[in-house]
């Protein structure tokens, strides 16, 4: 509430379930701090796009919380869902990855910035957070350190300075004690008090945190060469035809293989097979011919929950 500036008149949408973290101490713990309202929508309210922009208007929203996934679609409609959100004044994403050009085109078609904030379960939810305060709102982070210390270490657990590249780690009093009956998961994340989170992250020079991608989300190829999952999922999203991706890897004769699963937009026209071999190349001429995925499957749409992350091993399991 200190980092977001919550106040007692605020009037938080709680659309999330409360079996995710987010949806339960955003929707309970946090307005009880400050006295602030929440306004729980009806079922029928939160079924799709256009009931959650009205129930917005209808209860004069001031907090909204959301994810890429829900900025994404808020931008592809905006015509139909106008100033539907003019009440808000605080936008919080978390979930997934908010890429520069997201962020840039809700911004120019709402007029409303988007503040980034990452936190996981094992760390009760929020432990760096962009906020109004912040002079890089725009820019690729996800802001500084909430009531807790965060660094970025090498393999040897070394702090590594400002603009290098490592992975990130957390120490609070708000850690989780361990997995349920997990002691092997447990003692892989929980080491000397710190939280790993293996995700790879660098600092910027302003004291902001940049998330560069999963240290499980990597692929080595043959030849040896790491491979970023997301640097690639990005750039697929940022075809003018595709309207969602999700890029993974895969095993396949005992080596790493790249996979993308892609819904395109509605008006797209060509043939799926001419759409695999332009993406290819497109991929080649500005990643790199390592970056090509080995598969690419099209689909009507990504698997996601009610709080909007998406379900990885439904999306596998299914293809």
């Amino acid at each position: 509430t200190e980092t977001f500036l919550w106040e007692a008149a605020d009037r938080f949408f709680a659309f999330g379930g409360l079996d995710s973290m987010s949806g339960l101490r955003n929707a309970t713990i946090a307005p009880v701090h400050v006295g602030a309202s929440v306004i729980i929508p009806a079922e029928i309210s939160i079924n799709n796009l256009f009931n959650i922009a009205a129930a917005v208007a209808e209860n004069q929203v001031t907090i909204l919380g959301c994810n890429p996934a829900m900025l994404h679609q808020l931008v592809k409609h905006k015509d139909k869902i106008g100033s539907q959100l003019k009440t808000i004044k605080t936008l919080m994403c978390t979930g997934n990855k908010l890429s520069d050009s997201l962020r840039a085109n809700f911004k120019n078609s709402y007029h409303l910035p988007v503040l980034n904030y990452y936190g996981l379960t094992e760390t009760t939810g929020i432990c760096i957070a962009q906020s109004h305060l912040d002079v890089e709102t725009d820019l690729d982070t996800i802001g500084k350190p909430i009531d807790c210390i965060a660094q970025i270490v090498n393999e040897q657990g070394e702090v590594l300075p400002a603009g290098a590249e490592g992975e990130l780690r957390i120490f609070s009093e708000n850690l989780m004690q361990g997995y349920f009956k997990n002691p092997a998961q447990t003692k892989l994340v929980l080491r000397d008090g710190w939280f790993y989170t293996f995700d790879l992250a660098r600092y910027t020079m302003n004291g902001n945190i940049e998330l560069i991608g999963r240290k499980r989300n990597i692929v080595k190829t043959s030849t040896e060469e790491l491979v970023y999952l997301s640097e690639i999922q990005e750039y697929i999203i940022s075809l003018s035809f595709v309207e969602d991706c999700f890029v993974c890897s895969f095993q396949k004769e005992n080596s790493e293989k790249i996979a993308a699963f892609i819904v395109l937009k509605k008006d797209n026209d060509l043939s799926e097979v001419l759409l695999k071999q332009e993406i290819k190349n497109k991929i080649v001429i500005n990643l790199g011919e390592s970056k090509a995925p080995n598969q690419i499957k099209f689909l009507s749409e990504l698997p996601y929950n009610e709080s909007g992350k998406l379900l990885i091993n439904q999306l596998l399991n299914d293809s």
